[in-house]
């Protein structure tokens, strides 16, 4: 009589080949010269804000968005995402530099059943925050301000093209103080040590 195979042993083979195959990339990359041409690289600089000192109408110019997140494991980076109740996804992120500012980003949606199921498999706390997303100055900006345990916490990340186009950047009179190699404010760290 065969087996049957449900839903939770395929996803937990989903997970140990992609691991493994994150694995093997990882050190692939540590080896070799990066560069940041593909289309999932992520290029951002990112900034702490001031809860005082937002732009007064960056609520009527932004999309507004409610998210949860969750990690399920800290390195290789791999968390679910819900968003406005409504889409799930589930995200693995590589680091491409020493420093945080260029990543690689695999992302894809999930159904909200392979989303809970997900959920048992939580290391840390779970991220709560409330993301405005607009352009200024031709570059797209997303102001994430986080609640209930991170509640008073909000950053700025800047998004960019390549590397380069990062190093001409000039921030807002409104950002603070840079954060991008600061790994204390890595959303992983934020979800496994808390506030920093």
């Amino acid at each position: 009589m065969k087996k049957k195979i449900n839903f939770r042993d395929i996803l937990i083979f989903i997970l140990a080949c992609a691991l493994a195959a994150l694995s093997v990339q990882y050190i692939l990359l540590a080896t070799q010269n990066k560069r940041n041409s593909e289309s999932n690289i992520e290029v951002e600089r990112k900034f702490l804000l001031d809860l005082n000192n937002l732009p007064p109408d960056m609520a009527e110019r932004a999309e507004i968005f409610e998210f949860v997140q969750t990690y399920i494991n800290y390195s290789p980076e791999i968390r679910v995402r819900e968003v406005n109740e409504t889409y799930y996804y589930f995200t693995i992120k590589l680091p491409k530099d020493n420093i945080g500012l260029s990543r690689e980003e695999i992302e894809f949606l999930v159904t909200e059943e392979e989303y809970r199921e997900l959920l048992t498999k939580q290391v840390g706390m779970t991220i709560y925050k409330t993301r405005y997303q607009f352009y200024e100055e031709g570059f797209l900006i997303t102001v994430d301000i986080y609640s209930h345990e991170l509640s008073g916490l909000a950053v700025a990340e800047v998004e960019f093209a390549n590397v380069k186009q990062s190093e001409s950047y000039r921030p807002p009179h409104w950002f603070g103080p840079e954060i991008t190699s600061d790994k204390r404010y890595k959303n992983a760290n934020l979800a496994r040590d808390g506030m920093p």
